[in-house]
């Protein structure tokens, strides 16, 4: 489906982004470096051991939006975050992508919201615990039946919270002076039967993770957090946080934003520092100088970045993932990667567990769909399902493993 983003939005999340991060930090001497500008090419076939592709049914009902901002894959369900015009819904498919179910309940009563602005899986409960973004926890079953809601006595803003273990959750925090949560508090500790905030992190850590609105990644063996700083961090202890990965896009853009952050601090107002991001986006972002990361992911194999970029002639914007193998410190960006004479253009990474989850947005060109047709990476079904796509049904999910 063809998807026109929302110039809007994007320079919103962006500006916002590097308004959340201020502080300086000193670094290990064994922090990785992803390069982001990296050439290397190579097929799919070579990187990833299962390919599969779900077509997510597409009817009145299971309709996505403007985007999916979030996928969790359990109990053999597929589960999705799906961002509408005016709200968010949750969208609910079975693992050949048949639709199952929606929540979308808006209002003031029981299960109901006006503002879902996030969800987990709790499993331990084997619950769909959705977010208001300020302050409720609605539990519902895996059959998106309501269960009940849970009310926290303290007041922070979660802007991603991940299921941790049977008895915490983390929350990437967007804390002010309204909260009990301190301004700059970016991560803290919630306990899952209360919601309430049992632990919170300090700025005062060199490592101060300070992008409280941004995604964290949580695999079987730790938590990983993306700054704006162009760094991701080891969250996992939000007492001992910590850079794992340094993020190159160039001296010019580590210099920009250096720059940017001294001149922000030396303006008082907040409708003069706005302006500011807003003048440096839209010259630099839109140039192509800037590099934007959306999303982080990451399972035993891969790091994945889902990043977007303008198109120049255009202006709209499109989405690639960069792929860093851990084990052999290499990154490719998805651009690169040959899909048995096809690549996946505008794709974008939501979710992972063993497997990554990638959405595809944009459809083939006909020349493409030949190629496809002869491609020995997919199955023959997996063929037809990419051939078959158009721009009016639900974007495609590429299952990686």
């Amino acid at each position: 489906m063809k998807r026109q983003m929302k110039k809007t939005l994007i320079l919103l999340l962006l500006v916002t982004g590097l308004y959340s991060c201020k502080h300086e930090k000193t670094l290990h001497n064994a922090v990785e470096t992803i390069q982001a500008k990296t050439e290397l090419k190579a097929d799919a076939a070579d990187l990833f051991e299962q390919i599969k592709v779900v077509a997510l049914e597409t009817n009145d009902s299971s309709l996505v939006g403007l985007f999916i901002s979030r996928i969790e894959v359990w109990d053999d369900r597929i589960f999705i975050l799906n961002e509408l015009q005016s709200h968010n819904n949750i969208l609910c498919f079975d693992l050949s992508g048949r639709f199952l179910f929606k929540i979308e309940r808006t209002g003031q009563g029981p299960g109901e919201d006006v503002d879902l602005y996030d969800f987990l899986i709790d499993k331990n409960l084997n619950h769909l615990v959705l977010l208001n973004g300020i302050d409720r926890a609605m539990h519902f079953d895996m059959q998106g039946n309501f269960l009940y809601n849970i009310y926290s006595k303290d007041q922070y803003f979660p802007r991603y919270t991940v299921y941790l273990n049977d008895s915490t959750y983390l929350a990437s925090n967007e804390g002010g002076v309204e909260t009990g949560v301190p301004k700059g508090t970016s991560l803290i500790y919630l306990d899952a039967r209360t919601m309430n905030v049992r632990e919170k992190s300090s700025d005062m850590d060199e490592y101060s993770y300070n992008a409280g609105h941004n995604r964290l990644s949580v695999s079987e063996n730790r938590a990983l957090g993306f700054s704006y700083n162009d760094s991701i961090y080891d969250v996992s202890d939000i007492n001992n946080i910590h850079v794992e990965y340094i993020i190159d896009n160039g001296s010019w853009q580590a210099k920009a934003k250096k720059k940017l952050r001294h001149d922000i601090d030396q303006l008082t107002g907040y409708p003069e520092q706005i302006q500011l991001l807003t003048d440096f986006f839209n010259e630099h972002y839109f140039s192509g100088k800037l590099m934007h990361i959306k999303a982080i992911h990451e399972n035993d194999k891969y790091l994945a970045l889902s990043c977007s970029k303008p198109v120049k002639k255009t202006r709209d914007i499109i989405d690639y993932v960069l792929f860093h193998d851990k084990q052999n410190s290499r990154t490719y960006n998805s651009e690169n990667i040959d899909f048995g004479g096809v690549k996946l253009f505008n794709c974008s990474i939501r979710g992972a567990d063993e497997s990554l989850y990638c959405i595809l947005y944009s459809t083939f060109s006909d020349e493409d769909k030949a190629k496809i047709g002869n491609s020995p990476v997919f199955t023959e079904a997996d063929r037809k399902k990419l051939v078959e796509f158009q721009e009016e049904d639900n974007p495609l999910i590429i299952v990686l493993k």
